[in-house]
Order: C-alpha cells, then sequence, then structure tokens
C-alpha cells in the first residue's frame, strides 16, 4: 500500500501533466469565466447590493477571512522563527510566544502596536529582534534579566507568616 505523500505526489503529477496537455483549452475557459469589464463591473455591482442587503451574513463573511488570514500570516511568522523555542527546542505552536530579544517594554511595544496582526507583518518584514519561546523559557528569561516587577512586601502579614514553613497566620 502506498502513503499519503506518494498518492498525493502521483496526484500532483497527474494534474500537472493534464494542464501540460490542455492548456489552451483552460486558458479559453479562464477567459469566458472572467468575462468582459461590462460583465465583472455587473458582478460588483451586484455583490456591492448583496452586501447592503445582508449586512450580518456579510459581517460572518468577513470574519471567517480575517481570520483565515490571520492564522496564514502568524503561521508564517512563526515559520521564519523556526517554530521551535530557541532554548528548550519545545515545538508545540499552540504555547509558543513571540519575544523580543531585547526588551523594549511594555509602553514602547504598545507604541509600535507589537501585538496581533501588526506583529506577524512586522515579523514577516524583519524577524532578527524576535525569538520564539516557549512559556517556562520566556519566563526564565524576564526573570534573568530583571524584566519582571518583584512583588512588593505584603505589610498585613507577620513575620512568622514569612517563616520558610509557611505556618505563619495573619494578624
Amino acid at each position: 500500500m502506498y502513503s499519503k505523500e506518494h498518492r498525493l505526489e502521483k496526484q500532483r503529477e497527474a494534474q500537472r501533466r493534464y494542464r501540460e496537455r490542455h492548456a489552451e483549452e483552460l486558458k479559453a475557459a479562464a477567459e469566458r469565466v472572467k468575462g468582459t469589464e461590462e460583465q465583472r463591473e455587473i458582478w460588483r455591482e451586484k455583490t456591492r447590493q448583496w452586501r447592503r442587503q445582508n449586512p450580518e451574513a456579510n459581517l460572518r463573511i468577513q470574519r471567517k477571512a480575517d481570520l483565515k488570514r490571520y492564522h496564514a500570516t502568524k503561521a508564517a511568522a512563526f515559520e521564519k522563527l523556526g517554530n521551535t523555542c530557541v532554548r528548550c527546542g519545545f515545538d508545540d505552536a499552540r504555547v509558543l510566544q513571540v519575544d523580543h530579544i531585547v526588551a523594549i517594554g511594555d509602553t514602547e511595544r504598545r507604541r509600535l502596536k507589537h501585538f496581533g496582526k501588526n506583529l506577524w507583518a512586522t515579523i514577516l518584514q524583519d524577524s532578527a529582534p524576535f525569538q520564539l519561546l516557549c512559556p517556562t523559557c520566556n519566563w526564565i528569561k524576564r526573570v534573568e534579566n530583571k524584566e519582571v516587577r518583584q512583588p512588593k512586601s505584603d505589610s498585613r502579614i507577620t513575620t512568622s507568616a514569612r517563616s520558610t514553613d509557611g505556618a505563619g497566620t495573619k494578624e
């Protein structure tokens, strides 16, 4: 029995040969579907009318397309960054996090709009200042680089509560 990859390769080869043999017919069919400029303008107007008459359905379609584009761009950005944690090699994309190699601070990150689709587009343009880290390695890096605020001491807790055995009580 052939593997899935083998079957797909055979199918692609058959499609390629078909396109080569029927190139002229396929080109003519594409021109017929494309229509004239006048037909395309009629189709565009009908589409505009439908969108005005069906705003909820149009919004659902737009959101679905936006989500598809978002995930495709994110996947491309992760691919450019190597799809693995640079410290430990963890490769589950569901939890990998994009990290600025040199911390720029939250205010600057917001100013640059380094989040969501803007972040993915930035990475695709220039991936040098970014890396992928798993959550554990990201927190370790933040602690090592002193990027994490240290918690303030809680004056409500007595000194006995701060003992190592944790058996103290609050006042």
